[in-house]
Order: C-alpha cells, then structure tokens, then sequence
C-alpha cells in the first residue's frame, strides 16, 4: 500500500466538516486517483475544535479486494445503535484500545476495492485500524488457491463458482465475536443482533453506543436485556477470560488449542467455540457441523458432516460460508468458468 499526506486542499475535496458524522458520512467521498490518505493532517485545518475526531479516507484492499462487497448482507447482523447499513455503506462506532471513532466502508467500483472513511481520535492507532479493517472484511484471502482447493468436491465447488471470490468476513475483533456468540446460541439473527445492540447501550450508555471492552461488560449489571441468567454466566465468564492480558492473542497464535481453551468456558459448546473461531480469529479451518443451517444446506447429519468436512482442511470455514449463503447450484458441464451472478452475493457476514 502506498501512503501520501493529502495538502488541505485535497482534503477539502474530500471532507465536508459540518457533514461527517454517524448520520450523514455520505457526504465524505474519496479523492479521485490517490490510492491511500491516511495522515492529511491538514484536515484539522476546517476550524474544527481540538475535541473533534480527525479525518482519513483509507482504501482499504487491493485491486480486486472489494468487487464482491455487499452492504445488503451485513444489514442482517447489525446491531441497533452501533452498527447500520445505508446507501450500500456499512458504518460503525468502534474502541479500539485508547481510541474511538467510527468508520464507513463503501465499494468502489473503479478501483474493485473497499473505500473506508474514519473518524479517529487517536491518530496513532490508525494503522492499527486500517489492518482490522483488512482482516475484518478477509481482503488478504486467495479466492483463486481456495476455489482450487474445492473443484472436485459436488457440495462446495458448485457454490463458490457461483459466487467467485467468496470472503469470510469477521467480526470487529475476537471479543464482540465471542459476544456475538453466546448471545447468538439459539436464537435468530436478527434476535441476536437486537441483544447485542441493548448490551452495547447498558455498557457503554445510550448516546453513543460501541461494543463494550471486557471491563465494560464485567462492571454492567446486564439483567432486563432479554438475556437468560445461563447467558449473562456466559458472557462474564468469557468477559473475565478475555481481560486477562494475553488471553485473545494466546487463541489467535495457538489456533490448535483453542477449540479446547474455548470448550472450558462456561456455556462454550462446540458450535459456539467454532463459531467464534471463524469470525473472530481468522481461523480458516473452524467449521460448527453442528450448525443447523450448515446441515440442512448439506442434507447431512452433524456425524456425517463432520466426517465430510475432512477433505475440506484447512479451508472449511469457507465451506461453511458458502454452504450458509449459496443456494445448491448445478455442476457445470463443460467449463469451470464462474457462473455470472450479481458480485454482492459473494460478500456476506
């Protein structure tokens, strides 16, 4: 990626500063040719007082990185107050260690890349962010090494020649997954993304609500949320493991451990801890068989399933991906040319 600092000139032409915030960054559109602005400084130059966040405009993604991006499927799991979906964007509040700030991710058709627009109050963490970023939305995956490593399997290959350059996106980072999790056992997704959104206002109060830390979640009291007294267990229970220093990078790092790390917390069954190793740590082999969906949409049992998945190591979290979003799909009699469908099908949380 190449970095260049924008003059305030062309950061007028980027940033509208009585315009940008959580309601009305449509305003704030990327400057036409420059292929990352992250440090314009100049920004700060519209009179803006020293409280309010700074302003970037990120491409986030290679040439090709956002060609399947879809704001339609994420609308799904957005929760109320944190996250939404409007005009094809996503836009979220965000902490990232001592930063806060909030972004909005766009497709540009131009360039077949994501375009991030984030307001920071800690420019140091940036590039802490715009890496999030990249691995939130999977921009560093080989969809040409992963289809190739499905092309003779009739479930699998069938579905991502469907929908060529499949990604398997994640959560914001391992803990809102874990969160996500938990309060997802059993329920629908909607249903889940509804509590996740009461648990972030109780945690982080209701004007500005993000994704609480672990400290935050331990201190709230989180009855009166629709959460079940077996749930709310849970989710300090995983809130204590995950402010131990170290505990989230240890899962990231040791991703053969996990599943058993995970499966000794409180409420961690084995769909949980898979589902959280898919899109919280990057883990490109979890696969929750156990999962419904997944079953229904393999018409297999959870043994045979499982005993399926095998021969889909070490991608079968995009297995899973392709199984919950990819309607069956004919195999292609003489060519393995991708069917043509509309490129948001293939970018789904």
């Amino acid at each position: 990626m190449t970095l260049r600092e924008l003059t305030p000139e062309e950061c007028r032409r980027v940033i509208d500063e009585t315009a940008f915030s959580f309601e009305t960054t449509d305003e704030v559109e990327p400057v036409s040719g420059v292929v990352a602005q992250e440090r314009a400084l100049g920004a700060l130059e519209f009179g803006l007082e020293v409280r309010q966040p700074r302003f970037h405009v990120v491409v986030v993604g290679s040439s090709g990185a956002g060609r399947t991006f879809s704001a339609r499927r994420m609308a799904e799991r957005v929760a109320p107050g944190v996250e939404r979906v409007a005009a094809g964007a996503y836009e979220r509040r965000f902490a990232l260690g001592a930063a806060r700030g909030r972004f909005r991710v766009t497709h540009d058709p131009g360039r077949r890349a994501l375009i991030a627009a984030i307001a920071i109050d800690r420019v140091d963490h940036l590039d802490r962010l715009v890496a999030r970023l990249r691995a939130m939305f999977d921009l560093d995956a080989d969809p040409q090494a992963i289809a190739a490593a499905f092309a003779d399997d009739d479930l699998i290959a069938p579905r991502l020649a469907a929908v060529p350059g499949l990604r398997l996106v994640q959560s914001f980072d391992a803990f809102e997954a874990g969160l996500r999790a938990v309060i997802g056992q059993q329920i629908s997704v909607k249903g889940a993304a509804t509590l996740l959104g009461r648990l972030a206002a109780r945690c982080s109060g209701p004007d500005a609500p993000a994704i609480p830390m672990p400290e935050a979640v331990l201190a709230a009291d989180l009855g009166g949320l629709g959460l079940t007294g077996a749930r709310i267990a849970s989710l300090a229970a995983w809130a204590r493991f995950a402010a131990t220093p170290g505990a989230l990078d240890a899962l990231r790092f040791q991703p053969g451990e996990a599943h058993g790390v995970l499966l000794g917390l409180p409420g961690f069954g084995p769909w949980t801890a898979s589902y959280l190793a898919l899109r919280g740590l990057g883990d490109t082999d979890a696969f929750p068989a156990g999962d419904l969906v997944l079953r229904r949409a393999a018409g297999l049992d959870e043994r045979a399933l499982a005993a399926r998945s095998e021969a889909w190591r070490p991608w079968r979290a995009y297995a899973a991906q392709a199984l919950w979003r990819v309607p069956p799909q004919p195999l292609p009699r003489t060519s393995h040319r991708p069917v043509c469908v509309p490129a948001e099908e293939a970018f789904s949380p």
